[in-house]
C-alpha cells in the first residue's frame, strides 16, 4: 500500500503513477547537545525535534502542554 502511494491518498498515487522523482530531504535532530546551531539556521528550517519518549524536546512540550491545560477556561 505504501509502496502505491496509498499513505498519501490520491495525490501519492498520482506521484507514482507519473513516475515523478520525489526529493530527498537531510534534516538535522536539535538536542540539547547541539541547541546551539539554532539561532545560525534558525531561518533555513532544516532542523528537527526528536519527539521520543524521554528526549528533552518531549519533556518540555509536555511541560508546556500541562501548563496551557492548567489555565484553560476550559478546564475551570
Amino acid at each position: 500500500m505504501h509502496a502505491s502511494g496509498g499513505s498519501f491518498g490520491s495525490l501519492g498515487r498520482l506521484i507514482v503513477e507519473s513516475q515523478a522523482p520525489l526529493a530527498a530531504v537531510n534534516l538535522d535532530v536539535l538536542d540539547t547537545e547541539n541547541a546551539h546551531i539554532y539561532w545560525m539556521r534558525d531561518q533555513r528550517h532544516d532542523l528537527v525535534m526528536s519527539m521520543n519518549f524521554g528526549r528533552a524536546a518531549n519533556k518540555a512540550f509536555c511541560s508546556v502542554m500541562e501548563k496551557w491545560i492548567g489555565i484553560s477556561p476550559v478546564s475551570r
